[in-house]
């Protein structure tokens, strides 16, 4: 393993460990938006790799554990970053620094940003776990924002940041060999979702390590808990939380996310 400390755009020096390649196993990455599922999709992965000794690594968890904004980290952190050896996972937006990921594998998933507002608003107001750091400030003032206002109120404010880190997304994975994979068609199939990404990540596949991994977190809350990070988890809560009239102006704002991966609107 490697130690090495980095330092934000504004001047934060954070320690990052980074673990030892494996030269003869292509890099790939897996990008998320925030509350589409990530954290399932990325603790499987990790899980997995750890099984078979194939090393993982989240500079965005690493960084943010840390109170670090991930939209902070600067070109520094490419010192990380490398063609062979790793799976790099936690991405829940495209960094703001200058990430090369032209011809790599890569995996993006997606959920219908209605929902993902809605998830978002009960996160930020109740469950999220608020770390240590100048990133606290931060989550802080996002909390007392989403205090003032209402489910709707927030969906609508909040609609444009996911609308721009789709755009952004888009064009930064446009090089990539890209696999696009849609909450909706996978929560309910994770054995075969986990399979599947296996293979897409160019990792062995043992059927048996994807079974027992897959039972470990295929997770069902009986009901509905709006102070847990697993609050629901079946798709289309946005029909139950959401005016119309919100919904309306959500198909408007988010037109283009939702047209490209096929929601219907």
């Amino acid at each position: 393993m490697k130690s090495i400390v980095l330092v934000s755009k504004i001047g934060q020096r954070y320690r990052v460990t980074v673990p030892d390649p494996k030269p003869d196993m292509e890099s790939a990455y897996i990008f998320a938006f925030v509350k589409s599922g990530s954290t399932l999709l990325n603790n499987m992965v990790e899980t997995y790799c750890q099984y078979i000794n194939a090393p993982s690594f989240s500079l965005f968890n690493t960084a943010f554990d840390q109170g670090i904004s991930t939209q902070n980290i600067q070109d520094d952190a490419l010192i990380c970053f490398k063609k062979s050896g790793y799976i790099y996972t936690g991405f829940r937006h495209f960094p703001a620094f200058n990430l090369d990921v032209k011809s790599a594998r890569a995996i993006w998933l997606t959920r219908d940003p209605r929902d993902m507002l809605v998830s978002r608003y009960y996160s930020i107001l109740k469950s999220h776990k608020i770390p240590k750091g100048l990133v606290s400030q931060m989550m802080t003032r996002s909390r007392k924002a989403a205090e003032k206002l209402d489910i709707n109120q927030y969906a609508i404010k909040t609609a444009n940041s996911f609308a721009r880190d789709f755009q952004l997304y888009r064009e930064k994975l446009a090089d990539c060999d890209l696999k696009v994979y849609r909450y909706e068609d996978v929560i309910y199939k994770k054995e075969e979702w986990l399979a599947d990404v296996v293979a897409k990540l160019g990792l062995q596949l043992n059927t048996e390590l994807v079974s027992d991994i897959t039972q470990q977190f295929d997770v069902f809350p009986d009901a509905e808990n709006e102070n847990e990070h697993i609050r629901q988890v079946h798709p289309g809560n946005h029909t139950e939380k959401l005016t119309p009239q919100t919904i309306k102006k959500l198909n408007k704002l988010l037109s283009n996310f939702l047209a490209y991966f096929d929601y219907e609107h």
